[in-house]
């Protein structure tokens, strides 16, 4: 299941737009061509916003097409017979008004299986309206040769607005420790939250230390985020506006893996949304243990649970996400590896390069490839690559001044390194006789030592033994290299595979960090370990921090965005 870097998740507007989408089909078009509509279920708008769909609107719309021809002559009208004293509906576009109905002319015809709608939509409240009213706005999209689609979304005037106060990061962590993350919630809504959900999802290297009775746990080991864990909890408390509340602390074990952790909350009022994409990743299972409550707050359910969270698109941002981030004391020791296999009395032959993480760490670069190493061999005068891999591109670095000349190559790794996996990469070489015997370098290297002058190979601030992130292998009549033969183990639970030592050491560094640089432009690879193609976040370190959005987790709907920390934020 692949990743993409832990961008943040939909809002809720889309979120149940979705999830929830209204398609109806009426007999009467002949053909087997039919429209859809896609929209929030339900809304809750600020009573005081003021209209302004030049900016965008704040309901989110879409219409398609279901079908391989293209629909015609397509009409789309708003009905807000049952939203008066309740909400007014602004549109821009080519529309008219008659009574309560407002109606749109698209353009011209639709082959899209999802487009937004040109009218830009704004729900504002009605003169007088007090918060807690709710309406329905009707929806109807037509077309000549389509069969139509009709969407209801339920308004609410005001809401709970959860906003999740900002989780302190926790420098020089222990493996085998436990650390807690305080949870603290402020609605700043205009109605109360009758009860909060709270989603969470970390990656490899937190381990939950606690199963309360009202959260659901998951732990998803079939994918390259191994052993990645999300929960969802339903604290049946009602917040009321201003108010703000504290979680009981949440625990979590910092385990062997871990260097870059985080666990990414975030929280909704009301109704379970933005879940979708947790439930489709992991098998949750209810938790036996004590119920998770706010401190000092016994639960006591609300007979009746009210509207929707806030939706995203309408005034303040408010901020329902924050991460737990845990910088552990560990280390992972990456080596390169070449293993030269020659044919025709050394006058061809096959190199393999590639690297290992011998641990006992994991390693998750989120910061978009400043820190995350690729594998760059350069081959001596003589030899040509016959066959170069697919993730391997000519040019390369030399003591971090960029070279483009030939017999410089380099292989793309990936952003998830966990402890164990293996990356390989094969090319073919054919030598002329003069260069048989003659010697092939091979490295690690990322974007530090890629453009900074003095460095050999890759700084990697976790890596402990820079010695064995470089050497060089002799291109002759006997096979050679250190390329182990059995693939190591890549289960993060299990004593991590020791990393060989290099093959004929050309230089050693000390250990340096790593700080802002550029952004490598070299793409994720495959290899004989998990691992995922990410992104997201910092300029320094390892794994600065992430989607889990990717994750996302083999999810559609994260959007696992994860905020980019700054310089020098991650190991």
């Amino acid at each position: 299941m692949a990743l993409i870097r832990l961008a943040r998740p939909f809002g809720i507007a889309a979120a149940l737009a979705l999830a929830v989408t209204g398609v109806a089909l009426p007999a009467s078009a002949a053909s087997d061509l039919s429209l859809r509509l896609e929209a929030p279920a339900a809304v809750s708008i600020d009573p005081t916003a003021k209209p302004d769909p030049q900016s965008g609107g704040n309901l989110s719309l879409y219409i398609g097409r279901v079908g391989k021809e293209a629909a015609k002559d397509i009409v789309v009208s708003y009905d807000t017979r049952d939203l008066t004293g309740v909400a007014e509906l602004t549109l821009t576009g080519q529309c008219t008004l008659a009574g309560t109905v407002h109606t749109c002319k698209q353009w011209q015809p639709l082959d899209y299986d999802r487009i937004n709608l040109t009218e830009n939509a704004t729900l504002t409240g009605a003169k007088d309206a007090k918060p807690g009213a709710k309406g329905v706005l009707h929806i109807k999209a037509t077309s000549s040769n389509a069969k139509e689609a009709v969407q209801d979304v339920e308004v609410f005037l005001g809401g709970p607005k959860l906003e999740l106060k900002e989780i302190p990061e926790q420098q020089n962590v222990k493996v085998g420790s436990t650390v807690s993350a305080p949870i603290e919630i402020t609605n700043k809504g205009s109605l109360p939250a009758n009860r909060v959900i709270v989603t969470m999802y970390a990656t490899e290297g937190l381990t939950f230390k606690q199963r309360f009775g009202n959260c659901e746990y998951g732990v998803d080991s079939g994918n390259e985020w191994t052993d990645s864990a999300g929960m969802i909890c339903t604290v049946n408390t009602a917040v009321a506006p201003g108010e703000t509340v504290k979680l009981d602390p949440v625990q979590f074990g910092v385990a062997s893996t871990a260097i870059y952790a985080f666990a990414h909350f975030q929280i909704f009022a009301n109704l379970e949304v933005g879940t979708g994409w947790l439930r489709s990743s992991y098998d949750f299972k209810p938790g036996t243990g004590p119920r998770l409550t706010f401190v000092g707050r016994p639960e006591a359910p609300v007979a009746t649970v009210g509207g929707p969270n806030v939706d995203e698109n309408y005034g303040d941002r408010i901020q329902n996400n924050a991460e737990l981030t845990v910088h552990a004391d560990n280390s992972a020791d990456f080596a390169a590896l070449a293993q030269w296999t020659p044919a025709a009395g050394g006058r061809t032959g096959k190199l393999t390069v590639g690297m290992l993480n011998g641990g006992p760490g994991s390693v998750y670069d989120r910061s978009g490839g400043e820190s995350a190493p690729s594998v760059q061999v350069v081959l001596p005068k003589g030899v040509t690559a016959t066959a170069v891999p697919a993730k391997c591109s000519p040019g390369g670095s030399n003591n971090g001044e960029p070279v483009k000349g030939q017999g410089y190559y380099t292989c793309a790794t990936g952003f998830w390194v966990p402890n164990g996996s293996r990356f390989t990469f094969e090319f073919a070489l054919a030598l002329t006789p003069e260069a048989v015997n003659s010697t092939a370098s091979f490295s690690l290297q990322n974007t530090q030592s890629s453009y900074e002058p003095g460095h050999p190979s890759a700084v990697m601030s976790w890596d402990k033994n820079p010695a064995n992130d470089l050497g060089s292998v002799q291109l002759g009549e006997q096979t050679g290299g250190n390329l182990p033969t059995a693939t190591p183990t890549t289960a993060p639970t299990k004593a991590p595979t020791k990393a060989p030592p290099a093959v004929q050491p050309t230089g050693t560094r000390s250990p340096a960090a790593v700080p802002a640089g550029q952004k490598s432009s070299a793409a994720p690879s495959t290899s004989t370990g998990p691992l995922a193609s990410t992104g997201g976040g910092s300029n320094a370190g390892p794994i600065a921090a992430a989607g889990l959005a990717a994750i996302v987790l083999g999810a559609a709907l994260v959007v696992v965005a994860l905020r980019r920390r700054g310089a020098g934020a991650h190991r």
